[in-house]
């Protein structure tokens, strides 16, 4: 009979495998790390095995720019100048007036942040206009340009050598730019050949504000990266920028699209009427888009569903997306838990453990105790601390999107949400009532591999057999516990249906009476499944 373990990895297992598709049999060329994995982020991830804009492009995709800029140059984007039919994404362009271009242009619907190994799977369109994929921050501060080349330029060599980029960008008030600084590389292929000609695959590695790496094709290119980069303002300060200062440590949108460039068409390098109307050269063609993330090994991948599951298992610090403080819980006096500016400690650090349909344990790394709303009261104000045990509703979060950031509401009050109080600096946490606009609402999960040396992720000690348990069945043996420990089975909705004491390393549970479904069976702090099916 196989074990709850067993059971899970090898569900999670075979949905991973399910929503690999079109680049199911391409490996990710990035090392995620010792100890570590990749794992697909299905919500940025796509195929496009599909026809039109359907509910599964809107899932993730913005059907436009992320705010109201039309675009560089003599761009005009256009919702209507992007589709998806025959198995891509496909981005045109036409002329608008005398001599604008219409473009599309298409934008996550969320943002993205280190680390993260993107990739996309890209035909260029064979038009003077620039086919592009990049990313950039909301605020217009950094940006990333993974792919930028001008496929069907007459001038041959811009046909011939992409580029890679970085840029960041200093601004005034009114978001006008004060300090361009930027670096790019070009890259060719065998030959000369022109980047036009067939698909080729465009990947970065952000590993981390100070690491980011460019591939082609799955290998990594020999320059451009963020180390390598010579940050120099040409255009306003002629200053190089101090690396120290500025990073790439902005969360960003990703961005696929066709632009006209104003340093191109003022020098009245500009795509022909022929070719705008030619649809064979004034197309650019998205195979897939795939992100990953890298997870410690032997923790269980989240479920295709976003639905499901909207964080992966593993370490993170609980950031406001403001500010640079993060949450903190200190193994002293009420253990209540408050905001404080990052640092390398434990305390800073939480284990986020998916039960079922977004609902999580939120463990610290110091305490180990649990992220608990006190004697599940549900009041405006009540303070958020920590407890031992995990076993109630109220000692369990629902963890949902909320824009780019996250909302975590207590599971037995879900019309409240965590909050920092009055969005103080150093502030307490609280419950107040969920409102998806409250700032003070939403939050930003950081993947840390701070102190690994010393944190380790929860081995669960206990076993289950049978795991699932048949309806009806008299008894469930639960091994590998700790003897005097309370073993508690509870519904989802935090109803506890079961208790014994162990008076050894083993106890049997009469399960006769559960109904069929899903139960947490807790014992010495730690928490699974335990299904009846």
């Amino acid at each position: 009979m196989k074990t709850s373990t067993l059971f899970l990895y090898v569900y999670f297992c075979l949905s991973t495998v399910a929503f690999a598709q079109d680049w199911r049999n391409i490996p990710v060329p990035a090392n995620p790390g010792s100890g570590f994995t990749w794992q697909l982020q299905n919500n940025f991830s796509d195929d496009f095995n599909y026809n039109g804009k359907t509910n599964q492009f809107s899932s993730k995709w913005r059907d436009g720019y992320f705010n109201a800029w039309t675009g560089p140059g003599l761009t005009q984007w256009q919702s209507n100048h992007s589709n998806v039919s025959g198995g891509n994404l496909v981005i045109r362009a036409s002329r608008n007036g005398a001599n604008r271009v219409n473009c599309g242009v298409v934008t996550s619907k969320t943002k993205v942040t280190y680390p993260i190994f993107m990739e996309a799977n890209i035909k260029v369109s064979n038009l003077e206009l620039s086919s592009n994929f990049w990313m950039l921050s909301q605020n217009d501060q950094r940006e990333i340009d993974i792919l930028e080349v001008y496929g069907g330029a007459r001038q041959v060599w811009f046909a011939q050598h992409m580029s890679t980029n970085f840029h960041v960008f200093v601004r005034g008030s009114n978001n006008q730019i004060i300090s361009d600084f930027n670096d790019q590389k070009h890259n060719s292929l065998p030959g000369l050949e022109p980047w036009r000609n067939k698909f080729h695959r465009f990947g970065v590695y952000w590993k981390s504000p100070s690491e980011v790496f460019f591939y082609i094709d799955g290998k990594q290119t020999p320059s451009g990266s963020w180390a390598q980069a010579r940050m120099f303002d040409k255009d306003y300060t002629k200053t190089v920028m101090d690396k120290n200062r500025f990073k790439m440590d902005q969360s960003m949108f990703m961005i696929l699209d066709m632009e006209d460039h104003a340093w191109r068409s003022a020098q009245g390098i500009v795509a022909t009427n022929a070719d705008l109307a030619n649809n064979s050269k004034n197309r650019m063609y998205v195979d897939w888009v795939r992100v990953y993330k890298p997870v410690r090994q032997g923790s269980n991948p989240a479920p295709p569903s976003s639905g499901g599951q909207s964080v992966a298992n593993g370490w993170y610090s609980i950031k406001n997306p403001f500010d640079n403080q993060r949450v903190l819980s200190r193994n002293q006096g009420d253990h209540k838990t408050e905001m404080i500016d990052n640092g390398n400690f434990r305390d800073q650090q939480w284990y986020i453990n998916h039960l079922s349909n977004n609902i999580y344990t939120i463990k610290n790394g110091r305490s180990d105790r649990f992220m608990e709303v006190p004697y599940a009261r549900c009041a405006n104000g009540e303070v958020v601390k920590t407890y031992t045990s995990p076993a109630g509703a109220h000692q369990r979060w629902k963890i949902e999107r909320n824009g780019a950031n996250y909302s975590i509401r207590p599971a037995h009050c879900q019309q409240r949400a965590l909050d920092r109080t009055a969005g103080q600096k150093n502030a307490t946490l609280t419950i107040y009532d969920f409102n998806v606009a409250n700032n003070n609402q939403k939050w930003q999960l950081v993947p840390t591999t701070l102190g690994q040396k010393s944190i380790n992720q929860p081995i669960l000690t206990f076993r289950i057999t049978p795991n699932p348990v048949p309806p009806g069945s008299e008894f469930t043996t639960v091994s590998g516990i700790t003897e005097n420990d309370l073993v508690q089975v509870y519904t989802l909705q935090g109803k506890q249906v079961l208790t014994t004491k162990a008076l050894s390393d083993e106890v049997q549970l009469d399960t006769s009476s559960l109904a069929s479904g899903m139960y947490m069976i807790s014992s010495g702090g730690q928490v699974t499944k335990l299904i009846v099916n």
